[in-house]
């Protein structure tokens, strides 16, 4: 590997102390250690394996949401290259085709991190399949292609091919394509409309200069309105050169506003990764609120919310209903509780400062969660384990449709799919039997099929009936 001393170990120590020599290069040499026991144990294709389903399955699936991208084929993987590519609409005859390129471990291991990637001959056979796919669509309209790099750090070079007149290419690392949707107000149709501004300007004779790529121009167009050419500037003979800060803006922006953090959920015994709902919020003074929502587990369509003052964490989640669809009476309802926490939590802990660490709410609907907006739901006879009343609820009344639990501890739980590429997003691991969260179950991952490993524990769960306070006996709970 191509690496200097300084580059392999960047803290020295120094008797008792330790000493940063080189602190960007902490994070090259965590990365370029774990390459290193991978390539010598033989795990290559495994450390590859795990980059790419973290990164496809994390980091391009939350970007394909928060850009308003709806899936119309795919994802589909390319065996020759490795690539994922997937066609999604993002508005009325218009198609993105989304290609992810991935980097090789064993040829990171052998050049390091200031080899570069020539990945043209894959990018411009599977872009031009692509655009003939989109074009094929009988309402087709206007068609992008967003190239999608991932892999550890090191540089790319993908030439696309020709392209048909009025047709968009955007190149972005899979963080800052993640950056770029989680912002508020962003979406594939933006995207679309600023590459397409920027064009007319270059056609228009006027020499626009962006050498740091899009996050940068989206920067310096955020900043100025979004008006590319300033107002006394002429569209023909004039020369816009941006500067490359407006990338770093971006980045720390977004990332402050976030707030991304690993909260330690005991029932699940795992650290799941969470964020604030949005860059922006409408009053000023909520935008420090300690209110946090799991991605993971909004991808999975059950959301969850952390709710963090001081050292307590109050967890909130809709009980086992399947998914809760956004707009839905149970995800309103969830929202409310996520709202009226931050206010709540604070009281609560004075009153009983006996309180463990973690708390968990849980907001059970007794004949399961409506999925539309009536906020019916079916009469069922409750149980008393829940914390329901007995007797038929009414369904009219909402303290009869809704049943919070709080609970410490709880079954443990395992990586969804064995691969635990979705940040912390789980699934309980119901039995060892063969069907669904067990046995030898198969998970088509990105056009093909793999085993699914399976493993079943057991735990016991403490209920609080709400009321009254009382706490049942510990009862056995099949994982």
């Amino acid at each position: 590997m191509t690496w200097t001393s300084l580059e392999e170990r960047p803290i020295l120590k120094d008797g008792d102390d330790f000493i940063v020599a080189l602190p960007t290069a902490i994070g090259a040499a965590i990365r370029r250690r774990a390459v290193r026991m991978a390539l010598d144990n033989g795990d290559g294709g495994m450390l590859q394996d795990a980059v790419t389903d973290y990164q496809f399955g994390s980091s391009v699936a939350c970007a394909r949401r928060g850009l308003d991208l709806d899936t119309v084929d795919g994802p589909h993987t390319d065996d020759a290259s490795g690539c994922i590519g997937m066609i999604c609409s993002f508005d009325v005859g218009a198609y993105a085709h989304v290609l992810f390129v991935p980097d090789d471990i064993a040829a990171i291991g052998a050049g390091g991190f200031r080899s570069i990637n020539d990945a043209s001959p894959a990018v411009s056979r599977l872009v031009a399949a692509g655009v003939a796919a989109i074009q094929a669509i009988p309402d087709f309209r206007i068609g992008m292609t967003i190239l999608v790099f991932g892999g550890l750090g090191r540089g790319y070079r993908a030439v696309p091919g020709p392209l048909p007149p009025g047709w968009r290419l955007v190149g972005l690392g899979c963080e800052d394509l993640e950056l770029f949707a989680d912002d508020a107000n962003t979406s594939a149709l933006q995207m679309f409309r600023l590459l397409d501004q920027e064009q007319e300007l270059l056609a228009s004779r006027t020499k626009f200069v962006n050498p740091n790529g899009f996050l940068n121009l989206y920067g310096f167009a955020k900043a100025n309105d979004f008006a590319l050419l300033p107002d006394d500037a002429h569209r023909a003979g004039t020369l816009i050169s941006i500067g490359t800060d407006h990338l770093t803006s971006v980045r720390t922006g977004i990332r402050r506003a976030l707030d991304r953090h690993a909260v330690h959920v005991v029932p699940r015994n795992a650290w799941v990764e969470v964020r604030r709902p949005s860059t922006e919020t409408f009053f000023a003074d909520l935008a420090d609120e300690p209110s946090y929502v799991s991605v993971a587990d909004a991808l999975a369509g059950r959301p969850a919310a952390a709710i963090e003052v001081g050292e307590r964490t109050w967890w909130i989640t809709v009980a086992e209903i399947g998914r809760t669809p956004y707009g839905s009476l149970s995800y309103r309802v969830w929202d409310m509780a996520r709202n009226w926490a931050v206010l709540v939590a604070r009281r609560v802990a004075e009153a009983a400062p006996g309180l463990p660490v973690f708390v968990e709410v849980e907001i059970a609907f007794p004949g399961g969660a409506a999925p539309g907006c009536s906020g019916r739901s079916r009469p069922v006879q409750a149980r008393e384990a829940r914390g329901v009343r007995r007797g038929r609820p009414d369904p009219r009344r909402l303290s009869d449709r809704l049943s919070p639990r709080v609970r410490a501890g709880g079954q443990r739980w395992r990586p969804l799919d064995g691969g635990g590429a979705d940040r912390g997003c789980t699934r309980p691991d119901r039995s060892g039997a063969a069907g669904p969260g067990g046995g030898n179950r198969l998970v088509r991952r990105y056009g093909r099929l793999v085993p699914a490993p399976s493993r079943s524990h057991s735990a016991e769960r403490q209920r609080v009936h709400p009321g009254d306070g009382r706490a049942s006996p510990p009862a056995p709970h099949a994982a």
